[in-house]
């Protein structure tokens, strides 16, 4: 282990697109889960059936605590069993005097969060400036988070600043914006959470630092059938209906490529949303939001990576290449031609 580093504890499939975003920008740190996870002595990647990228995970009662300069609380997602070990490892840190960053919100005393009913002036309606790119699934994909943090980390390379907002409280260590609760929450007061999540969008649009916003739709992209309702996509209907996306990218599991099913999929977009998909990203796996587990089409020991639907042949793998996506955003968005 190196001296004097950061830990993020307790990792999980749901956190794995923070970590692979973390080792792109700073390789000082380590990962540490519990045991009974399956996932001590792995690869981070094998949680989300994913190549390796060079992370193991540690058994968190072989962290040795002299040598931690900063504790990140993982949000484990709906994983809540995991919050009685976290609770243990939290009082640990306070005792060896670490610093701690708390993603939860469950352990950080110093965060306050906005009252519903507090004194609220909402702005009159302008048009966004910048490119807003949405980022959604057919299912609530942990993919999601991946590609929205894989896009910022190329369109930074690229020369692009972005932000995403996104409902994975782990983001909040990328320095991105979480949806406000009041939106998560489904509120019977829709017209007050029209203006406040315009509200947050509006603010990045004003952000001078800022070149693009990226938007992580929660839930489904649509009801999919009388089984698989989605929420009947009720979070993208009201992003869309308040913003309209510039670039639109649709997360697909594998077993998802029959032509069929895409065409399905375009026809369901172009006719409810009066939006064309601008790329699908095939990727191995789902999350079903509602019961936090992860599930694959293939068992764990396959890779099939994700790619770029028009890339993609029978009975070949890919790996999407971000720069390609990148420079199809840039293309398609024009408004970077004038910069």
């Amino acid at each position: 282990m190196a001296i004097k580093t950061t830990l993020f504890f307790p990792f999980n499939d749901y956190s794995f697109s923070l970590i692979d975003y973390v080792k792109k920008i700073n390789g000082d740190f380590v990962v540490a889960s519990c045991k009974g996870t399956g996932l001590i002595g792995k690869d981070v990647a094998y949680s989300v059936n994913m190549p390796d990228i060079g992370v193991n995970v540690l058994d968190i009662a072989d962290v040795s605590w002299n040598q931690i300069t900063d504790f990140v609380i993982l949000n484990p997602g709906d994983n809540l069993a995991l919050y009685k070990q976290i609770k243990k490892v939290y009082i640990l840190a306070k005792e060896n005097k670490i610093t701690i960053h708390d993603l939860t919100g469950y352990f950080d005393t110093k965060i306050k969060q906005k009252k519903d009913n507090e004194s609220f002036s909402p702005r009159p309606i302008s048009p966004i400036e910048k490119p807003v790119i949405y980022i959604s699934g057919i299912f609530d994909s942990i993919h999601n988070s991946l590609i929205s943090l894989n896009l910022k980390f190329y369109l930074k390379e690229a020369g692009y600043n972005s932000k995403i907002m996104t409902y994975n409280k782990n983001l909040k260590y990328s320095n991105d914006i979480i949806f406000d609760s009041s939106f998560l929450e489904k509120p019977e007061k829709l017209y007050f959470t029209q203006y406040k999540l315009y509200e947050q969008i509006k603010r990045l649009d004003d952000d001078m630092n800022v070149d693009l916003i990226i938007v992580q739709v929660p839930g489904g992209f649509s009801q999919l059938n009388n089984y698989v309702f989605n929420d009947f996509g009720i979070y993208f209907a009201f992003l869309n209906n308040l913003i309209r996306p510039d670039y639109l990218i649709v997360s697909l599991p594998y077993d998802f490529i029959d032509r069929d099913m895409v065409k399905e999929i375009e026809d369901v977009s172009e006719s409810k949303y009066n939006k064309k998909i601008d790329a699908f990203v095939v990727n191995n796996g789902y999350w079903r939001f509602g019961e936090g587990t992860t599930l694959s089409s293939q068992p764990k020991d396959t890779y099939l990576p994700f790619s770029l639907l028009d890339s993609i042949k029978e009975d070949d793998m890919y790996t999407i290449n971000y720069s390609e996506l990148v420079d199809s955003i840039i293309n398609v968005l024009g408004e970077y031609d004038d910069r």
